[in-house]
């Protein structure tokens, strides 16, 4: 392998053998630290109510014809080996254990790249972020997504600074595997191969403030270049499935564009916090102004992905999770924001900035854990109360109802065509008059948040009945700024 380009000296070291003694104990003491608080993830993992998508992840792991099928597979068979069947711990705990996982695999793909201390902050940011504890304590896979996108982000990078086109392609590969877990992992491909061109586009239309060229040496053009025939060579064998399975989810999940756009800015906003926001944004201008090569290849994978997440988005509906991969190259340009003087050569004010980072993100998750019910609203306890006070022919209409099926009914696993609990959401907006007509006892479960989305006209009905026909039982109150998470039970006669 021939040696790697000059490098362009930075605060941190990218060479991890060349640490200082004392900041190789830093580095240490700060990732230990990310790794240890990481552990929250397995807190409370098996308290919080399921909710739609992790039922039917049971659900599909029986009956889906899923393209996405290794992650189904994997979650059942962790329930079935656990012996416990589909309980909440069984279902999240591989999604629970990725997530903590992505938290030494942040800072193994990043050391190289911008220095084993930033890496390392980078990680605890990650480890004390409630968006990344709330998806690793949710049946789903975008946690696995984030830790294949971290690998191969990691071989991506080393292959950038060893001038190794293998190296570099095999991150590739590496984070395609995610694919098979979520699409999203596409986009991730998309963001690494085209991050550092755009980088490099940039470095050489404007090059350095002072007209060197350390930061084009570190970018070498035969490996930018092969990582845009790869991914465009794989992007035309992959393109006919990623549309079909897109095509898919947009029948599912189709929004008007703006509405799908501003829902996806809305809920990445809400999941960053305004402090890493900012700080992220005042990394970007500082990249901008120094023309920081290493700081613009990140910053242009998080473009390329921004990008690639808002052209979705017109289509079909985008939310904040189909980027959690990306959220560890945020929180290293927010970290980027002490390249400004004074803050870097003052330790205790880096360190105040580290403080400011970390200050929302512990107090969110000490609102996660307690007041906020782990965002999660409180579906077994209300179809429980329902089940406890319910006669044999009752009726039960719930929204989110194979969440009801699945805590109802033990063994049930074609969750999407439930049977004792009816649906009762925007797409069966009428179920509640042919449910009336039976003369029977019926138990209504609603999340009244969710009215918001049914057309005018089906909701004031709706409303009307539970106001005029039915009486309010029981609230599910969850109390999180920002949402409505609250559950609501209603009898009829």
């Amino acid at each position: 392998m021939p040696p790697g380009p000059p490098q362009q000296p930075t605060q941190d070291s990218p060479d991890p053998h060349a640490y200082p003694a004392g900041e190789r104990g830093e580095v240490r003491l700060w990732l230990g630290l990310a790794c240890l608080l990481g552990l929250v993830r397995f807190w409370n993992l098996g308290h919080w109510s399921l909710w739609l998508d992790e039922a039917l992840t049971w659900a599909d792991a029986h009956h889906g014809d899923n393209y996405n099928w290794p992650g189904y597979a994997l979650v059942r068979w962790t329930a079935e080996f656990l012996g416990e069947g589909p309980s909440e711990f069984s279902l999240r705990l591989l999604p629970a254990l990725a997530g903590w996982l992505a938290i030494p695999a942040a800072w193994w793909a990043l050391q190289p790249w911008v220095g084993g201390r930033r890496a390392a902050l980078v990680a605890l940011l990650v480890a004390l972020s409630p968006w990344e504890v709330y998806w690793s304590q949710t049946a789903r896979f975008y946690t696995m997504v984030q830790l294949t996108s971290l690998l191969g982000a990691g071989f991506v990078l080393r292959g950038l600074l060893r001038n190794s086109i293998p190296t570099a392609c095999l991150g590739l590969g590496v984070a395609a595997l995610g694919a098979l877990l979520q699409l999203q992992a596409v986009i991730v491909c998309v963001a690494l191969a085209c991050g550092p061109a755009l980088a490099w586009l940039v470095l050489r239309k404007w090059g350095p403030p002072n007209g060197g060229s350390d930061g084009m040496a570190q970018l070498p053009t035969r490996v930018v270049r092969a990582l845009i025939v790869v991914s465009v060579l794989s992007g035309l064998i992959v393109l006919p499935w990623a549309l079909d399975v897109f095509g898919k989810y947009r029948d599912v999940k189709h929004d008007p564009p703006l509405s799908s756009l501003l829902h996806l800015v809305r809920s990445t906003a809400y999941y960053l916090t305004p402090a890493l926001s900012v700080a992220a944004l005042i990394g970007a201008l500082v990249i901008g102004r120094t023309r920081d090569v290493r700081g613009g290849v990140l910053l242009g994978i998080v473009v390329c992905g921004a990008s690639c997440l808002g052209a979705a988005g017109v289509y079909a509906r985008a939310s904040a999770q189909y980027g959690l991969a990306f959220m560890p190259f945020v929180c290293a340009l927010a970290l980027w924001a002490t390249s400004l003087e004074p803050l870097d050569s003052r330790r205790s004010l880096r360190l105040a900035v580290v403080a400011v980072l970390c200050a929302p993100l512990l107090a969110g998750l000490a609102l996660y854990f307690t007041s906020q019910y782990g965002q999660r609203p409180r579906w077994e306890e209300a179809y429980g109360y329902v089940d406890s006070l319910r006669a044999e022919d009752d009726l039960i209409l719930g929204m989110q109802a194979p969440v009801g099926e699945l805590y109802l009914v033990p063994g049930a696993t074609d969750l999407r065509h439930p049977e004792l609990v009816r649906w009762c959401d925007r797409s069966r907006p009428r179920a509640w008059r042919t449910a009336a007509k039976t003369k029977k006892t019926i138990w209504v479960v609603v999340r009244p948040d969710f009215l918001t989305e049914w057309e005018p006209k089906d909701r004031e009905a709706f409303e009307r009945f539970l106001r005029e026909d039915c009486r309010l039982q029981r609230r599910f109150p969850v109390r999180q700024e920002g949402r409505d998470l609250d559950v609501e039970v209603y009898r009829h006669r």
